[in-house]
């Protein structure tokens, strides 16, 4: 699925990764403000596979659109020049 709505789609997102892997953190290594609501989140992730005992990392850019203080959408992307288009 490349897009999931709501709380119902956050609850499936969250499902699939914690049947995806035993552990995972992710840290933010950057926020660059975009326009007045939209945010480029540069992000590592670090987790472990279900069944698996080699950590996996990786890096990821998120674009947010943040309403009232809190992210309203959240867009991942793998490429930071597709995010980067994403917002042109």
């Amino acid at each position: 699925e490349s897009a999931l709505r709501g709380i119902d789609g956050w609850k499936h997102w969250v499902a699939r990764w914690e049947s995806s892997y035993e552990s995972m953190h992710v840290t933010i290594d950057g926020l660059v403000p975009i326009e007045r609501d939209h945010v480029l989140a540069l992000v590592s992730i670090e987790a472990t596979p279900t069944g698996g005992t080699r950590r996996l990392r990786w890096a990821a850019a998120h674009v947010w659109t943040v309403r009232d203080g809190r992210i309203a959408r959240w867009e991942t992307h793998l490429d930071l020049g597709l995010a980067r288009r994403t917002l042109g």
